[in-house]
């Protein structure tokens, strides 16, 4: 566990835990949360983002675009974004706003972390080269070492990472 800009990240494996350091997600907490994301991101390289609610008593508009920011830049990286512990509210809020059909959020972390890890064993990789794209070399499952200049895509044929 490590503390970076005063977020609490706990990394395991492909899975990074953000411990929302707040009490309430408004316009000030949110632009720190935007710029630490995004310098989390660029920093890490995983498969799962949790961000965890617990300590959150409110979000507001700026908190919920916040949010959506996560989820655009993970959705660009390829990463998977599930919320966990949100108040009452907060899940109000998500389901007002239609966030809900975009992020999975559970309960309670250890539900959050079940998710993730299934999420992970369930991913294979298939490995295209890009020069040639008609042309598969295999599949190959998480934690494999991957040729060079591949482009990765998940069984959903969705792109995550050329490398």
């Amino acid at each position: 566990m490590s503390k970076i800009n005063g977020k609490i990240v706990i990394k395991s494996d492909e899975i990074i835990t953000v411990r929302m350091p707040y009490t309430d997600l408004d316009d000030r907490a949110s632009e720190h949360f935007k710029a630490n994301f995004t310098r989390l991101l660029n920093k890490n390289y995983s498969t799962v983002v949790i961000l965890d609610f617990s300590k959150i008593n409110l979000i507001d508009g700026s908190g919920i675009a916040a949010i959506l920011y996560a989820y655009s830049l993970c959705s660009k990286k390829g990463i998977q974004l599930i919320t966990c512990c949100l108040n009452a509210s907060g899940q109000k809020l998500f389901k007002q706003k239609g966030v809900d059909l975009l992020i999975p959020n559970y309960n309670n972390y250890d539900d959050a972390l079940i998710s993730a890890k299934e999420y992970l064993k369930n991913m294979k990789f298939l490995c295209v080269n890009y020069n040639r794209l008609d042309k598969t070399f295999g599949t190959f499952n998480e934690g494999d070492k991957l040729p060079l200049a591949c482009t990765i895509i998940d069984n959903d044929s969705q792109l995550l990472r050329v490398s």
